[in-house]
């Protein structure tokens, strides 16, 4: 090819481009950090000790002016030129450290924001008698965590020009960092010289790492620039929100004279955050299919966005947008509606929605179906009696705390009773709020170890009868301590919790284990939280969730959220090849969570207790843990056999208006999958506020498993409550 024919090409390439329209992306910038030196040692008065915690100024806990946790005499001060000088105090020891802090207050950031970071400082002369190291360094709040990151650093060198680097690896013995990938000329630092450092740091095309492109002036001049491909210790999160600067020097050699590694005059922080939607999530939640008809329905915003009018909502499926209002410092969009109607599909949509600082709005939109106010039980095969069923509302609290396990009510189980030690009673530590019975934390001031329990008697059931302990559960957000705590809900013989006693499951909290959350359960004779880590991991009882971080108070994904209901059944049933065995099984949130192990039949037959410990130490603060909601126990025959068949699914009515539902049952192969039979039974205008649905069918083949479905109807194919399968028997 010829040089003209390849250069017409590439005219003819660009003129294409230039006239082919294109999408054009805007980006918004947002200033962070603009702040100038000037005497900034006394009118931020860096000498003062706030004793570790400098957001105990409120000018500092503003990001209104610097500040130093243990005071900054000595090290740092007033140039005459109005810089601030940082160096180690005379008689500083090696590796003595001290910092200078700047909270950081801006609005959340979008994904794949560029951060520009610039500073302007003068090297100090060459030292003589020290060497001082200067870390840039700043934190980035992740889910209410912090993490530090230092793109650049430089120290003073009584051997020759100063030492710098790019992005610390290592803060720590060995100290390590990082080169540049590519560079235009070689950069270098002198003494006495003013510099400017810009540091970019942008995501990468096809790298999940952000990229550093460093510019280095030396007296107004550029030096020289570069490029890091991979920031290996900044995640890309880190760039969303920013929450201070930081300053910190590293004496590298015992400090026998103040000789200042760099003078501050400037530090600039600014965000270029590209033009697209603001992250939200959506309650209900995009796709819910069981919705609440009386709740507000709103949309939350990982950063605060332009006031919405009721003019910009547009809402599908029938019902009326009755108002709209900003909550959160504009972060939340909530809409009032009016005229929802069960199980029936709405969608909404907020339209022309511009970020804070954003130059392009975006439309939001979200679907859901109602629920239909009506909640159904697990259908149950033949006999079947309710035990206990327990309304967290209808309990006195104060009640219990006068009730004994000699109490004549309570032993015909019609009254809970309750135990403590080392308090005076439990009415500080058991609450019912928003229909839940809440085991709670309590601030007692001191490190004694407390031990509160509720207790409520059932009816033993005979050899052969299944059980079926069943509700719900709920985790506060104000029960994330970092000290030990645990809550427990047990099932056995009597009140020790040590004679043919299992726990159903078990909430563990531990200072030891970094703060982590565990649960397990199926433990035989639990005791109390000291009897667990001998139970861990050989006791017999089940790893339901790993020990971990639960971020439950801030991931709406996490099945623990703190504003879900978390049901949970454990079901006790005959083993059918071992007459001398139950078969225990506990499943938590729909099968997310489940263990089973083998119980002697000896001991279930003597089950008649349901139990409920709070376990705490050290607690620093009052607040509810864990919430139980309606408890139920019941008992029968749930293995079904072929031929005639009746299955009962309890409800109850919360609409006060007649319901429709169909109920589907399939009969099929328990290796294939293949449908053998299927039964549509329709149930409408049922009346009533609570009641059973008998379902009667015919089951064709032994050995096979039946699934039931309750649905607000086959066409619609919208579930009103989990299903249940059964295993017919050979």
């Amino acid at each position: 090819m010829t040089k003209k024919r390849l250069l017409a090409m590439m005219i003819l390439a660009i003129m294409l481009f230039i006239m082919i329209p294109v999408g054009v992306v805007f980006a918004s910038e947002v200033i962070i950090l603009d702040t100038v030196f000037d005497n900034t040692y006394v009118k931020d008065n860096l000498a003062k000790n706030h004793n570790g915690n400098i957001l105990n100024d409120p000018e500092c806990s503003l990001g209104k002016r610097w500040g130093v946790n243990w005071g900054g005499e000595g090290h740092f001060m007033d140039a005459e030129d109005g810089s601030l000088a940082l160096g180690s105090k005379v008689g500083t020891a090696n590796n003595g450290e001290v910092s200078m802090y700047r909270r950081l207050i801006h609005e959340t950031l979008v994904d794949n924001s560029t951060l520009v970071l610039t500073f302007r400082f003068k090297t100090g002369s060459k030292p003589t008698a020290s060497s001082n190291e200067l870390w840039f360094r700043f934190y980035s709040e992740v889910d209410g965590n912090n993490y530090y990151w230092t793109p650049f650093y430089i120290r003073s060198n009584p051997a020759g020009d100063p030492i710098f680097g790019w992005e610390v690896t290592s803060h720590y013995w060995p100290f390590s960092s990082k080169k540049l990938d590519r560079t235009t000329n070689s950069i270098a630092f002198k003494y006495d010289k003013d510099y400017e450092v810009v540091l970019t740091l942008k995501p990468n095309i096809t790298d999940p790492n952000y990229k550093l492109i460093a510019e280095v002036y030396e007296e107004g001049k550029k030096i020289g620039a570069g490029i890091m491909d991979q920031m290996t210790t900044f995640k890309p999160e880190y760039a969303k929100q920013l929450s201070r600067a930081n300053l910190h020097i590293i004496t590298r050699m015992a400090t026998e004279k103040y000789e200042p590694v760099v003078y501050m005059k400037y530090m600039g922080i600014k965000a270029i955050q590209p033009d697209v939607p603001v992250k939200a999530t959506y309650y209900p939640q995009d796709g819910e299919t069981d919705a609440a008809l009386n709740k507000d329905c709103y949309v939350d915003f990982e950063a605060a966005v332009e006031e919405v009018s009721v003019n910009q909502v547009e809402v599908k499926g029938g019902a009326m947008i009755t108002g709209v209002r900003m909550e959160n410092e504009n972060k939340r969009v909530v809409v009032t509606l009016d005229g929802l109607a069960a199980n029936a599909s709405y969608t909404i949509r907020l339209k022309d929605v511009k970020a804070v600082n954003g130059d392009t709005a975006f439309d939001y939109s979200w679907s859901f179906t109602t629920g239909g106010g009506v909640e159904f039980s697990e259908p149950y095969y033949n006999s079947h009696t309710t035990l206990i069923n327990e309304n967290a509302s209808d309990i006195d609290i104060a009640a219990m705390a006068t009730t004994s396990t000699s109490d004549g009510d309570y032993l015909s189980g019609n009254k809970w009773a309750s135990y403590t030690n080392n308090r005076a009673d439990i009415t500080p530590v058991f609450e019912v709020a928003n229909n839940y019975l809440y085991a709670k934390l309590v601030n007692n001031g001191d490190t004694t170890s407390y031990v509160d329990r509720l207790y409520k008697k059932f009816e033993k059931i005979k050899q052969g009868d299944s059980l079926v302990l069943s509700g719900y559960i709920n985790l506060s957000s104000e029960g994330r301590q970092e000290k030990d705590h645990s809550v427990m809900l047990t099932i056995g013989n009597g009140e020790d919790l040590q004679s043919n006693t299992y726990s159903v499951f078990r909430f563990v909290t531990l200072i030891n284990s970094s703060n982590k959350y565990y649960l397990c359960g199926l433990e035989k004779n639990p005791g109390e939280f000291s009897s667990y880590m001998a139970n861990y991991p050989s006791g017999g009882g089940v790893e339901l969730r790993k020990w971990d971080w639960w971020n439950y108070h801030n991931d709406k994904n996490d099945p623990f959220y703190y504003t879900n209901d978390i049901p949970f059944v454990l079901t006790l049933s005959p083993d059918v090849n071992d007459n001398n065995y139950y078969n225990a099984e506990i499943d938590i949130a729909n099968g997310r969570f489940k263990g089973t192990r083998k119980i002697p039949a000896s001991e279930v037959v003597t089950f008649d207790t349901v139990a409920i410990t709070m376990w705490q130490k050290y607690t620093v603060t009052t607040g509810k843990y864990v919430g139980f909601k309606d408890l139920k126990i019941a008992k029968g025959k749930l293995g079904i056999e072929k031929g005639a068949c009746n299955l009962k699914i309890d409800y109850t009515n919360l609409s006060g208006t007649p319901f429709n539902a169909d109920i589907l049952i399939v009969e099929r192969d328990p290796v294939t999958n293949s449908i053998i039979n299927v039964n549509i039974l329709k149930q409408e205008n049922i009346e009533g506020d609570a009641g059973t649905i008998n379902c009667d069918f015919e089951i064709e083949q032994e050995g096979t498993k039946v699934d039931v479905y309750i649905l607000n109807s086959v066409e619609g194919m919208i579930l009103l409550s989990p299903p249940k399968t059964f295993d017919v028997k050979s």
